[in-house]
């Protein structure tokens, strides 16, 4: 395990990517390297229409320069979605 990736642990495993976006995706950190990130997509929300985004569940690796983030809990990041909306 790298020193980053107990960085990242010992905040938060959870993450929403890049949050200012509109198409929101949350994942979860997997590992660490000196080159980026590797995440599991745990959530997504107003996908594009003409989308080339993940599904949840895939594993991505994202390098550091293209990466913009925020620490959130597992409730959010796992919470259930329906045809893009939040469940009431």
């Amino acid at each position: 395990m790298t020193d980053q990736f107990k960085f990242f642990t010992n905040l938060s495993r959870f993450i929403q990517l890049h949050p200012e976006n509109i198409h929101c995706q949350w994942a979860e950190i997997v590992g660490a390297t000196a080159e980026g990130i590797l995440l599991k997509i745990t959530r997504i929300q107003h996908k594009h229409v003409y989308s080339q985004d993940p599904s949840v569940g895939e594993i991505h690796f994202k390098p550091w320069n293209k990466l913009a983030f925020k620490y959130v809990c597992e409730d959010v990041a796992t919470r259930a979605e329906f045809e893009g909306k939040e469940k009431s």
